[in-house]
């Protein structure tokens, strides 16, 4: 390692980034090649949530000439071929500034803000290499690029695994672009479906939550920041008296939850109806213990975001919604939703029912596996 870049590594060791760190050095020949983790929290990009590793290969000339840049996990991003940053980009920013200005730290902020901008950090710049049709999702459907972008990472579910801790998984197996959108496609028409079974035209507002919960609505570049917003539910007080409520098989007295805006203007001594059972009413009332603070992501959430809902299944979710929804639970409806996203997802997932259950067997299959 030379002079320069070991001064330069002391620098990033002794003045720590909490977006970037070196992982590790080797020598490379007559270079040196640094391997590097880009850390990207909860931050409006499909790339969050992900710590990608990456490969700075400096070549001797350094700093006259630009290292090669090589993303070691998996991912498809519009300014690299299978993980090769095309070499036209540092080429032509390391023209516009002084050596002392190009620096292994200057590169790792430039490569976290190309990932940060979904791809669209030197948009407008000639003589940039871009990955025409994986850009023009992005612009044009900006929601269903983010899916594809998570759904690879291992980011979709609770139970997947993130692509880099799968050993031997490289750019080969990830395949091309082209078939990861298509398959994206055909899981979104799935989802929808199964969406549509189980709610069977009632209830449009819960369901277009969910929709926008399990990334299947409109949305360009453009709209990204409304896109990304995350709600804070606030934290539920606990009850300091309780209510008479009539339900559809017997009156219960149960505590007067702040999350139920529909009890605010009644009294204790007050009596009031709702349409359901005492015993969905209960599912309610157990929810309503979770006395945590929770933000929550309108589109594509990230797993760590969900509600235990206890092993709950499609039908007791929506029951349970709908009911907290009469009652003005908003949080309680908001992680419900959430919870029925991750059902639906992992059901499209777990079977493809265009290849599984063709033709005339689809009905069926949905009957059968929603149980309605």
């Amino acid at each position: 390692m030379s002079k320069r870049l070991r001064l330069e590594y002391l620098d990033l060791e002794n003045n720590f980034d909490e977006r970037f760190f070196v992982d590790s050095t080797r020598k490379v020949g007559y270079g040196t090649a640094w391997e590097c983790y880009i850390l990207f929290e909860v931050i409006p990009s499909a790339y969050r949530n992900s710590s990608i590793k990456i490969e700075l290969l400096f070549p001797p000339e350094y700093p006259f000439k630009c290292p090669k840049v090589k993303c070691l996990t998996p991912v498809f991003h519009p300014y690299m071929r299978e993980g090769e940053l095309c070499e036209c980009i540092f080429r032509k920013l390391w023209r516009g500034g002084r050596g002392s200005q190009r620096t292994a730290r200057w590169c790792l902020e430039q490569i976290y803000e190309m990932f940060v901008s979904d791809g669209t950090l030197y948009n407008g710049q000639s003589g940039i290499c871009v990955h025409s049709n994986m850009a023009h999702i992005r612009d044009t459907e900006y929601v269903l690029f983010d899916s594809i972008i998570q759904r690879c990472l291992g980011l979709e579910l609770p139970e997947d695994i993130f692509v880099g801790d799968i050993d031997g998984f490289d750019y080969t197996a990830l395949g091309e672009w082209d078939t990861h959108l298509e398959r994206q496609r055909v899981l979104n028409q799935t989802r929808r479906r199964l969406l549509t079974a189980l709610f069977q035209g009632r209830f449009v507002g819960i369901q277009t939550t969910v929709l926008r919960f399990m990334g299947i609505c409109a949305g360009t570049f453009s709209d990204k920041a409304a896109l990304s917003r995350t709600y804070l539910l606030e934290e539920i007080k606990a009850p300091t008296e309780t209510m008479k409520i009539m339900t559809l098989n017997g009156e219960v007295s149960i505590p007067k939850w702040s999350t139920f805006k529909v009890l605010d203007e009644l009294g204790s001594s007050d009596s009031f109806q709702i349409p359901m059972t005492k015993e969905t009413l209960q599912l309610v009332l157990e929810l309503c213990k979770e006395e945590k603070k929770r933000h929550i992501r309108m589109c594509n959430p990230v797993a760590e975001e969900q509600v235990d809902w206890h092993g709950k299944n499609e039908q007791q979710t929506l029951a349970i919604v709908c009911a907290a929804d009469f009652l003005g639970a908003e949080r309680i409806v908001m992680s419900g939703c959430l919870h029925l996203s991750y059902l639906i997802k992992r059901a499209s997932v777990a079977a493809s029912v265009e290849s599984v259950v063709p033709g005339n067997g689809r009905k069926a299959y949905f009957k059968t596996y929603l149980k309605l």
